[in-house]
């Protein structure tokens, strides 16, 4: 099914760029090493595949006001941190299930262009050492209340290597909230699969790995002492 891209999101750690930016791309790579070598028959070159990489880049509008998109990204240089990116949306109830890029990212770029007869545009960009394009939005940036098993979702088949998961809390009221990504091979007795996300008391945001098996089913399961918690948490299993 296609999808139009003007309801995507992107989570930058506990920051929703969205509404600032106008395109967003996630890029994975392998690096590849030349197996060219005397004897070869034929013409083709040949390579031996070798470590992944990835990148992450986004552009849009400027913005310079206190704790936008401009303080934001400059204070963003350097630093290490979950960003994901939704091309069907990942802020709205309907949005469990959805598409998404899961990169764990140093960002390294931060332009500000100008000219006379346009916005000032921004352009951010980072290095992930872990990106995996076919992500699922798992739980999207909403409110709740109070403890909740979420959404379960049906990956037809379990993998066994492991996954890895990115954590956005964008507001949260309480004393604290424990996050964890369970699976189930039955879509009924779920198990923590072992992320281990530090515990939640304010805004904040984490990208952790998991090793091993993931099976079939999984969903997000939240208990704490807490009145409300806006988060989001994109999840990507490892295919290899």
């Amino acid at each position: 099914m296609s999808v139009h891209g003007k309801g995507t999101n992107v989570f930058i750690g506990d920051f929703d760029a969205s509404n600032y930016l106008s395109a967003a791309n996630g890029v994975k790579n392998i690096a590849l090493a030349s197996d060219d070598r005397f004897g070869n028959p034929g013409s083709a070159k040949k390579f031996l595949a070798g470590i992944e990489a990835g990148t992450v880049n986004v552009q849009g509008i400027g913005n310079f006001d206190a704790s936008a998109v401009d303080e934001e990204f400059a204070a963003g240089l350097a630093t290490e941190g979950p960003w994901t990116i939704a091309p069907a949306g990942a802020d709205a109830a309907g949005d469990y299930g959805k598409l998404c890029i899961v990169a764990n990212s140093i960002q390294n770029q931060y332009d500000i262009r100008t000219t006379p007869n346009d916005a000032v545009r921004i352009v951010a960009g980072g290095q992930s050492n872990f990106q995996r394009v076919g992500g699922i939005v798992l739980h999207p940036k909403i409110s709740q209340s109070g403890a909740f098993n979420g959404t379960s979702h049906d990956h037809g088949a379990s993998t066994a290597f492991g996954a890895g998961a990115n954590l956005h809390v964008f507001s949260f009221t309480g004393t604290s909230a424990t996050i964890v990504v369970a699976d189930s091979p039955t879509d009924s007795v779920y198990s923590d699969v072992g992320f281990g996300f530090a515990a939640v008391t304010g805004v904040t945001s984490e990208h952790a790995i998991a090793t091993g098996t993931i099976d079939r089913w999984t969903r997000v399961q939240v208990t704490g002492t807490f009145s409300e918690i806006t988060f989001a948490l994109g999840f990507a299993r490892n295919r290899s």
